[in-house]
């Protein structure tokens, strides 16, 4: 924006409001959930070609890729949890974990509006409102899910830590931390 120009009521209601992330969040699930593709946040950099990050013996099984963000085996900050990483995700169209994600969402945005006592599109929701709702948290939680429909022997997020390689769980290929980590 250019100093001293008018600023209209969309762009300041844009830069004002404080469900941006989450509205963000739920577009990227559903573009996903209906045209399938590649999404990645704007700030990431490929170290690899989209072509490369799935393995040969993959390719005709996987229908969703994604990525462990934090491994606890790396311990620090978020040493207690396992992530999958949302900032870059794969998938065919139509894929189920998306329709579990949409309605963890609308049911979170619903508790949400109860808890603060307002309508959905006023809430001003915290940064762990943020994650547990529309973001990594939320997302760890549904494609976990999706995972034990395939392999009910997972027991909880740590069965994914420290992967040499990429595992192929159903239909669902997860990557090493190191697929798409960060710094």
């Amino acid at each position: 924006m250019v100093s001293g120009a008018a600023t209209s009521s969309s762009e300041t209601t844009l830069l004002t409001d404080p469900n941006v992330g989450m509205k963000s969040d739920l577009l990227r699930y559903l573009i996903l959930e209906v045209e399938g593709g590649v999404y990645t946040d704007t700030d990431t950099i490929a170290l690899k070609p989209i072509d490369k990050w799935v393995p040969a013996e993959f390719r005709d099984k996987a229908n969703l890729v994604v990525g462990i963000e934090f491994d606890r085996l790396n311990g620090g900050a978020w040493a207690d949890i396992n992530h999958c990483c949302q900032w870059t995700i794969a998938a065919a169209p139509g894929h189920p974990v998306f329709h579990r994600m949409v309605n963890r969402i609308l049911g979170s945005l619903n508790d949400l509006s109860q808890i603060h006592n307002v309508t959905i599109d006023r809430v001003e929701p915290s940064s762990f409102e943020v994650m547990n709702s529309t973001g990594p948290a939320a997302w760890t939680d549904m494609v976990f899910e999706q995972l034990q429909e395939y392999k009910p022997s997972l027991n909880d997020t740590a069965d994914l830590s420290a992967m040499t390689g990429p595992v192929l769980y159903g239909d669902v290929l997860v990557l090493i931390i190191d697929s798409f980590g960060m710094g």
